[in-house]
């Protein structure tokens, strides 16, 4: 099969990428150094979100191919998918923390609710042991986490939640479901959020997140 140049481009940004990966940080699994697909580059969005590699060699790797990986998705990949990773490599590159997750950090999460949730599973360890003791084997934790949701929407204790978390935590450690896996979904996966005037499932953003601030400035900027 005949490949164009721009094709060509591509698989070879693509190799050198994921060559550079393999050889300083371990292989990831699903990554094919012989294609370029979209599907290889959320592959690779994902490794770098996830990566529990040594965090200066991260950084050495993606100072390294960043250029490559910009050429090698900007003729692929939505303006979000670009700036997802403009935002991913920059935040990993520069070692600081970046301005916009500090401030997420103190809206979109609560050490607050974490903390309750660890405090109650110690109480629990110390009552009844183990939980790999009675989980699946013996209690259901879905069946405890719904019953957990249908308190609070009773109540309106948040304590419940903090609960129901925990049987989702106990669920992802001593899990039931045959099949249980983790697998990274992307959007397009997703079930959505239930709107609260139809009742059915949206996908509309809350609002400008900061890929979508990054997308409007890299436009302006002709990026």
């Amino acid at each position: 099969m005949t490949i164009t140049e721009q094709e060509r481009a591509l698989i070879d940004n693509w190799r050198g990428v994921v060559k550079r990966w393999n050889e300083q940080l371990g292989p990831q699994p699903g990554l094919s150094t012989e294609i370029a697909t979209r599907q290889d580059v959320e592959i690779f969005l994902r490794a770098l979100a996830t990566a529990e590699a040594d965090a200066t060699r991260l950084r050495e790797v993606l100072m390294e191919v960043r250029g490559r990986l910009f050429n090698l998705i900007a003729p692929m990949a939505t303006s979000n998918v670009k700036a997802a990773l403009h935002l991913i490599i920059k935040n990993l590159t520069d070692g600081a923390t970046p301005d916009w997750i500090t401030n997420a950090l103190k809206t979109e999460w609560s050490e607050e609710f974490v903390e309750r949730m660890r405090n109650r599973m110690l109480v629990s360890f110390a009552k009844y042991g183990p939980i790999k003791q009675a989980f699946p084997a013996k209690i259901d934790a879905l069946a405890s986490l719904q019953d957990r949701l249908n308190k609070y929407r009773e109540t309106g204790n948040t304590e419940w939640l903090v609960d129901a978390a925990n049987f989702a935590l106990i669920e992802y450690l001593c899990p039931s479901h045959p099949q249980a896996h983790f697998r990274a979904t992307d959007s397009d996966e997703s079930p959505g959020r239930i709107s609260l005037h139809t009742q059915r499932p949206t996908f509309q953003a809350n609002g400008d997140g900061a890929v979508e601030r990054l997308r409007r400035r890299q436009e302006r900027e002709g990026d």
